[in-house]
């Protein structure tokens, strides 16, 4: 299954906010890159989206597999 990123929202102006502004990022992937830091001790991880729904769900979350 996928899930939306809905911690970090993108403002008419192009910023990128966390809820109420306490973690403001320049991109979706720095946004990855911080939510994943919480997750780093799951098989869980942001990822940006490619898929054709990219504008609507910038970040998706994936499996990670361990060899």
């Amino acid at each position: 299954p996928t899930y939306t990123a809905s911690y970090y929202q993108e403002s008419a102006d192009g910023s990128i906010t966390a809820a109420g502004n306490s973690s403001a990022v320049t991109s979706w992937s720095e946004a990855a890159e911080k939510m994943n830091t919480a997750l780093s001790e799951t098989s869980y991880q942001w990822v940006e989206n490619e898929e054709a729904d990219a504008a609507d769900r910038p970040l998706v979350i994936e499996t990670q597999t361990t060899d």
